[in-house]
């Protein structure tokens, strides 16, 4: 993880992204929650990657073998990160 940002509660997830990988050259991975057509639009005119598992709705993607390696270990991050928030309180 190279940043971080707090936000509101009131404040879509989405929103910080792109002031957080500004002036960087990455590839996003997230969960399929935080898929939006703008926010897919706007991370190709930068030339990057949203890497993520697709809703029901969506066409099929394929994934390289180690994309879907790193998104089995999200469930890992996200436990660490529901413990930070625990801790917090």
């Amino acid at each position: 993880m190279l940043f971080a940002t707090c936000t509101d509660i009131h404040v879509d997830d989405r929103e910080p992204v792109l002031d957080l990988i500004s002036g960087l050259f990455c590839q996003l991975y997230t969960d399929k929650g935080d898929i939006s057509k703008t926010l897919l639009q706007q991370l190709k005119e930068k030339v990057m990657a949203l890497i993520t598992r697709v809703r029901s709705n969506m066409k099929p993607i394929e994934h390289t073998e180690f994309d879907t390696a790193l998104l089995r270990q999200r469930s890992l991050v996200e436990t660490v990160f529901d413990q930070l928030k625990i801790c917090v309180k």
